[in-house]
């Protein structure tokens, strides 16, 4: 079985599932498969929005992550899936005419 060594960000993690996916960041394909097994000698919560490198395999049921590692990179922050959105959304706009 040929391995693949990708990048991706976490698209979205169901911790009380145990699963998750992750968008590839080459945009080839479609979204991989997470699953905790893979992730359960990492520390912290999977955030969303997180970078990770992790080799790809086919399945019968699509393409799943393995061998996951987080990648910190400075300068970036991932996006806590309890935080309001409309932090990270909100846009500052000077009022026009005054």
């Amino acid at each position: 079985m040929k391995t693949l060594t990708v990048a991706g960000i976490v698209k979205c993690y169901f911790p009380d599932k145990g699963f998750g996916f992750i968008k590839r960041l080459d945009g080839k394909g479609e979204d991989v498969y997470l699953d905790h097994t893979v992730i359960e000698h990492l520390e912290g919560p999977m955030l969303q929005g997180q970078r990770l490198t992790f080799d790809l395999r086919s399945s019968d049921r699509g393409p799943r992550a393995y061998n996951v590692k987080r990648e910190q990179r400075e300068g970036t922050q991932a996006i806590a899936p309890d935080a309001p959105r409309s932090i990270y959304l909100r846009k500052r706009v000077k009022p026009s005419g005054t």
